[in-house]
């Protein structure tokens, strides 16, 4: 919330809908918080790696000529991997075999 009121105050000083606000950081920090599991120190530390990743990905959007959705590829793909490795983590598949008879 302070950083959003800061973005508002201090640069835009008006709100516009839809797109003149937010870029997107509330799906960033969904990602940042799943990363941190919840923990505010993390949280931190998480955000400043997550925040270097977007600004080293626009870095390599210009160097490579890629399209700026490859950011947000990256960030799903990261996503993906850290809900795929709590389901893998948290439940495991049993097989059972049926007795011969």
């Amino acid at each position: 919330g302070l950083a959003g009121v800061g973005e508002v105050a201090g640069i835009h000083h008006r709100m516009h809908y839809p797109a003149g606000i937010s870029p997107g950081y509330g799906f960033t920090a969904i990602i940042v918080a799943w990363l941190a599991r919840l923990n505010p120190l993390a949280a931190i530390l998480t955000a400043f790696l997550l925040g270097g990743l977007l600004v080293g990905g626009h870095s390599i959007q210009i160097a490579l000529g890629l399209p700026v959705a490859t950011i947000h590829i990256f960030n799903g793909v990261i996503l993906l991997f850290v809900l795929g490795g709590e389901l893998f983590t948290r439940y495991q598949i049993r097989l059972k075999r049926r007795p011969e008879p």
